[in-house]
C-alpha cells in the first residue's frame, strides 16, 4: 500500500512533491516507515529462504521509503559497487539477491526494458 494521503487521497494533487504532514488524516512519515519496516521483517526470511524469485510490485514513493528508509538503513541490504542510488520510477526494476548476509542489491530503478516512446512519469506529475 502506497502511503495515505488523507483528505488528498483520490484527487489530482498540483502541489510541491512534498505533501504536508499536517493534512488532514495523512499518514505521517514515521508511521509509513514502521509500517514498510514490519513488512520487510515479515517477507524476508521467507524471501531468503526461497529457492526462486520473491516479486514485489509497489508504488515508487512506497518502495523509495523502504529502500531509504528501511532495508539501507538497517544494513539488510548493501548496493553492489556499480549501482548508483537514483529515484524510483514508475515501471522500473530493482533487484535484490536475498540469500545471503547482507542482501546485495544489483539494480535500481532500472527502466532500459521500456521502449523511447514510453512517458516515465507519476500520475501526479504534468509532461
Amino acid at each position: 500500500m502506497e502511503r495515505n494521503f488523507g483528505v488528498l487521497q483520490g484527487q489530482k494533487y498540483r502541489g510541491p512533491s512534498q505533501k504536508p504532514e499536517d493534512t488532514q488524516g495523512i499518514e505521517s512519515s514515521v508511521a509509513m516507515t514502521a509500517r514498510l519496516d514490519r513488512f520487510f521483517q515479515d517477507i524476508l526470511p521467507a524471501a531468503a529462504q526461497q529457492q526462486g524469485i520473491t516479486v514485489l510490485v509497489s508504488h515508487g514513493g512506497a518502495l523509495s521509503c523502504l529502500m531509504n528508509n528501511v532495508m539501507l538503513p538497517s544494513g539488510q541490504v548493501v548496493l553492489a559497487p556499480n549501482v548508483m542510488p537514483s529515484r524510483f520510477w514508475n515501471c522500473s526494476i530493482t533487484e535484490i539477491g536475498l540469500g545471503q548476509s547482507p542482501a546485495t542489491l544489483t539494480r535500481w530503478a532500472d527502466t532500459q526494458h521500456l521502449t523511447e516512446s514510453s512517458q516515465v512519469i507519476n500520475v501526479d506529475e504534468s509532461l
